[in-house]
């Protein structure tokens, strides 16, 4: 048997930037995988959620923008390692704007532009969703429903165009 301390040649590890990238690809794809298999967001129970998708990308839910509705909020995650939840009320939105843009028709996708009077979120776009003019239709009814429900309404200006750029009234 022999015992003792002697000098023993030691292994030299190197990180290749190759290296990195893979530790975030697995990385990226382990969180992917965790995301579709376990959607527990927003924890609402089921029934509660109207409607709900994800953030496209060519057509794909490849993102990590999150969208679900219930009967009075609409909720929206982003984010992977940090994340972050808005809730807006669906009697708070103002106005309710469809846009598609050439390739989100090629992918059937479209993005719905929203005016809201919530301090946090003054304007919101809800991204690259499928069904998006069904999904535009139905919130704008939700909207008015709960709205009328809260009785909610909002007032708008109108002022003839002199009005609005100080004319004098009483010409003469």
């Amino acid at each position: 048997v022999d015992y003792g301390l002697k000098p023993v040649q030691r292994e030299n590890w190197a990180l290749e930037a190759d290296d990195v990238g893979d530790f975030y690809h697995a990385a990226l794809q382990g969180f992917a995988h965790a995301a579709l298999e376990h959607p527990d967001w927003p924890n609402l129970p089921e029934e509660e959620i109207l409607w709900a998708d994800t953030k496209r990308w060519l057509g794909l839910p490849w993102t990590f923008t999150k969208y679900a509705l219930t009967k009075e909020k609409l909720f929206i995650q982003t984010g992977v390692f940090n994340l972050k939840e808005d809730e807006v009320r669906l009697y708070r939105i103002m106005d309710v704007t469809l846009k598609r843009s050439f390739w989100e028709r090629l992918f059937g996708l479209g993005t719905i532009h929203c005016c809201s009077a919530d301090k946090s979120s003054p304007e919101f776009d809800i991204l690259h969703i499928k069904k998006s003019s069904a999904t535009k239709n139905m919130l704008s009814d939700m909207i008015e429903a709960e709205r009328t429900e809260k009785r909610v309404s909002s007032r708008e200006f109108m002022l003839d165009e002199d009005d609005a750029f100080g004319a004098d009234d009483h010409e003469g």
